[in-house]
């Protein structure tokens, strides 16, 4: 009723290949985030850019406007949240 315990034996070779794979899952995941942190970070600047350039051509357009027709009782505010946080796009990244 006592049986000797089986050995499992892994060869070397199979273990350099595991570690292999491994290594190279790790580096292209963690290419993928860098890649998609990019990415990210200049679809933000363009849509500042957007923003930016369309709130200096109001701008430009209303120094345009002669100085009666300009409403001075409501001044024009600008909101930094616009800037401040743009629309983030959902991403999957594997």
């Amino acid at each position: 009723m006592n049986r000797p315990a089986a050995r499992v034996q892994i060869s070397p070779l199979y273990l350099r290949q595991a570690l292999f794979l491994s290594l190279a899952l790790l580096l292209t995941l963690a290419a993928g985030q860098l890649y998609h942190a990019w990415q990210s970070a200049q679809i933000e600047r363009q849509v500042y850019a957007a923003q930016l350039a369309r709130l200096q051509a109001h701008h430009a357009a209303a120094q345009l406007l002669p100085a009666h027709t300009v409403q001075r009782s409501q001044p024009a505010t600008v909101s930094t949240a616009e800037f401040a946080a743009p629309q983030a796009q959902q991403r999957w990244v594997f």
